[in-house]
């Protein structure tokens, strides 16, 4: 039995049996840069529309976004992109 403490899920590859998850200072580096990329951009392509909200609106949709973009879209390709660095061969 494996007990995942949290951003472990993000690094786990479809179709692939689970493996150990790889040092926290990997997934750190990875998360901090799918995060920096994603809101950056977003942060971009959205601030004409929310500018006008309220401050905590306007977070709370922009950090909602940046949220699901990591779970579903994001992370999962760049573990991908990185798995020979996440997992490196034995």
């Amino acid at each position: 039995m494996q007990t995942l403490t949290g951003l472990e899920t993000w690094f786990t590859l479809p179709n692939k049996p689970l493996k150990a998850p790889p040092p926290r200072y990997k997934m750190a580096l990875v998360t901090w840069l799918g995060v920096f990329t994603t809101l950056a951009i977003l942060s971009r392509l959205l601030s004409p529309f929310l500018s006008k909200l309220p401050v905590l609106l306007n977070q709370l949709i922009t950090t909602g976004l940046v949220v699901a973009l990591l779970t579903y879209l994001i992370m999962p390709r760049l573990t991908q992109l990185f798995h020979k660095w996440l997992y490196p061969a034995p």
